[in-house]
């Protein structure tokens, strides 16, 4: 094949990739200066707004609603640039959350925490903030300094490999150092992405400034088995993005040959900093992984997530006493060994810490 039909073969390919994405979107008009605070329900509702909870009934979900609808609030526009799709800014897939009653759990490329409903129920919310860690390269570095250097931090649903038809609705921020003539320079930018098992879909970058230091929060809903609802602020700045919308990707199945609508399991929450991977990972091919930058210590914040039989239903709040933990872990060559580079620390039932080693 022609060096001119591989380009063409790509064009096509990502034409109908953005078609698909821009299909899968809803935005909510949000006036920039709406104070939900003062709505009515219609028109929260009119405007994809949570409704503002019971405080006896759900306690943390009424904190987390009059925290991220104080002043300072702008919401600004959702329409993403999907030119900036293909950036290696790839988030990777993640490695299986096995259904265990060990407390520690270690993962590749995860570090955090993640939850399961109880009572055979399902995750219909899951809320969290963050400070967006100030990054450095690593003390071992020494003299072999790396070109860039990354981590994320994000709440998400799901994301099991083992599981048949596996997806993963999130939205967080990406830490970034880039090393230009021996200056390391950090930045951060906020996104989402619906993970897919066996996928290289990629994030998509959102419009909003997110800087080292901003304190980010994020809520995720869920409307129907398809269908999430992503909200985040820079509580900083009191930027707002106007609440999106997003329907699960389909995935192509042999037998029978027509797609599958992906479907949201609703089987974990997760509150992850994560090791990225550089995208996208050819065929066959190992995943490569960015450097971890030395973050220090971060903490999730307000971590609370929602279960209930259905979408529709009332909801129950669920807390992280019982949560899993998450290790990360990196095997060296030179001595041959496995040395655990970031570890997390219930803090308190809504709070975990992550803590780079």
């Amino acid at each position: 094949m022609s060096k001119e039909s591989r380009d063409t073969q790509q064009t096509q390919f990502l034409d109908a990739l953005l078609r698909e994405l821009e299909d899968r979107t809803a935005t909510h008009q949000v006036p920039a200066h709406f104070d939900p605070r003062k709505a009515g329900a219609a028109d929260l509702l009119k405007y994809g707004l949570p409704l503002k909870p019971d405080r006896r009934t759900q306690p943390g979900r009424h904190a987390f609603w009059s925290r991220i609808f104080s002043p300072p609030l702008q919401f600004i526009d959702t329409t993403f640039s999907f030119s900036s799709l293909f950036s290696n800014s790839g988030i990777d897939a993640p490695g299986p959350l096995p259904v265990t009653t060990t407390r520690q759990v270690t993962s590749p490329n995860w570090s955090g925490a993640y939850v399961t409903p109880r009572d055979d129920e399902m995750f219909i919310e899951v809320l969290g903030s963050w400070q967006v860690p100030t990054s450095s390269i690593p003390a071992s570095a020494g003299g072999h300094v790396a070109s860039d250097y990354r981590s994320s931090a994000w709440i998400g649903l799901d994301g099991q490999r083992s599981y048949l038809n596996s997806s993963l609705p999130q939205i967080g921020t990406t830490q970034y150092i880039s090393v230009v003539n021996g200056q390391p320079t950090p930045t951060a930018s906020a996104w989402w992405q619906w993970w897919e098992s066996g996928a290289n879909n990629p994030v998509v970058d959102l419009p909003l400034e997110v800087k080292p230091g901003d304190l980010i929060m994020c809520w995720l809903i869920v409307l129907d088995l398809q269908t999430a609802r992503f909200l985040i602020k820079n509580q900083t700045t009191g930027h707002m993005l106007r609440p999106f919308d997003e329907t699960a990707p389909t995935e192509a199945m042999p037998h029978p040959p027509s797609p599958v609508q992906l479907e949201i399991s609703g089987a974990t929450a997760e509150w992850v900093l994560e090791r990225p991977a550089v995208f996208p990972t050819p065929p066959k091919q190992p995943v490569k992984l960015y450097e971890l930058p030395d973050y220090g210590t971060m903490a999730f914040g307000s971590c609370l997530a929602v279960s209930a039989s259905a979408p529709s239903a009332v909801g129950r709040e669920e807390k992280l006493p019982g949560a899993r933990l998450l290790r990360m872990f990196e095997v060296e060559k030179k001595p041959l060994r496995t040395q655990f580079i970031s570890v997390a620390e219930l803090i308190s039932d809504e709070e975990v810490a992550t803590f780079f080693r």
